[in-house]
């Protein structure tokens, strides 16, 4: 489904309302506010039994794409009670994909986000998708097609992602699969869960792949890494073990962030943070 901007703001939200499955709630509200006002085109993107919300906003097509990427959202209710919608509660990154000002940028939902939690698809009636299963092998694989789709749309020769939390791991993943993605950035990335699911006592993530294995693959693609200094969540030490594994640093930043924490304080240091863009030092 494409949007132009001429079409009145009321008869936008309501197409968009009809693609998100007509279960509109206040999490769902908010995020169309943000995608409305950045002018940003609603599409959901069919990958094998689940399908992947995405939000883009062309205007150079050929030129080179950003994809932001969701990250866990809201997949546990309390810290044993798993939750029936894993869509964001807060659509933080899409506001930081409303701020970015690049020619050609995309927003890229996680599987089971958006939809209809009453009336699941196949893909989403097992909550493993958004719980320990959150970098399976079939959630990388549908993101992977995702962004296919994405890049196909806008003609893109190369692609730019960037992560947000679990969002940072996928990008991660993604970027060691494929051979057009020309830099990553992630915003206090779950970049070992092994390291994040000890540090905080949870279950472990057994039936996900982990950044940390992969990590050597992607020494020589050009990278930043966002941390919150206050962020209680993403402890500096999961960012630490994916550089280690790196091996080859010359080209990796690490930035920590003052005053941000986990989900609050990313939008009013992104205009700033946004401009810095990954590079390599010296020649290797």
């Amino acid at each position: 489904m494409i949007f132009s901007r001429p079409v009145p703001v009321m008869v936008l939200l309501l197409a968009i309302l009809a693609i998100l499955g007509g279960c509109a709630d206040q999490r769902r509200h908010l995020a169309l506010e943000v995608a409305l006002g950045a002018h940003l085109t609603g599409a959901w993107i069919p990958a094998g039994s689940t399908r992947l919300m995405s939000f883009s906003r062309i205007e150079r097509p050929g030129g080179d794409l950003t994809v932001y990427i969701e990250g866990d959202g809201f997949a546990y209710a309390t810290r044993d009670q798993i939750s029936p919608d894993p869509t964001p509660r807060t659509p933080l990154v899409l506001r930081l994909v409303a701020q970015d000002p690049v020619d050609n940028v995309a927003y890229l939902a996680r599987p089971c986000m958006y939809g209809d939690p009453e009336h699941p698809l196949p893909g989403c009636q097992n909550a493993q998708r958004w719980t320990t299963g959150r970098f399976s092998e079939a959630v990388v694989s549908a993101m992977d097609h995702g962004l296919d789709v994405l890049k196909g749309n806008a003609q893109a020769a190369h692609l730019h992602l960037i992560g947000f939390s679990g969002g940072g791991a996928i990008a991660a993943l993604l970027a060691a699969r494929r051979t057009d993605v020309a830099s990553l950035r992630t915003l206090a990335g779950n970049l070992d869960h092994v390291a994040f699911t000890r540090f905080h006592h949870v279950t472990p993530l057994t039936d996900s792949l982990n950044p940390v294995q992969i990590a050597p693959q992607l020494a020589h693609l050009p990278q930043i890494h966002f941390i919150g200094a206050d962020d209680p969540i993403i402890p500096a030490q999961v960012i630490a073990h994916f550089v280690t594994a790196l091996g080859d640093g010359h080209c990796v930043q690490v930035v920590t962030v003052p005053g941000v924490t986990h989900d609050d304080g990313w939008a009013a240091v992104w205009p700033r943070l946004s401009t810095r863009q990954p590079h390599c030092d010296g020649a290797h």
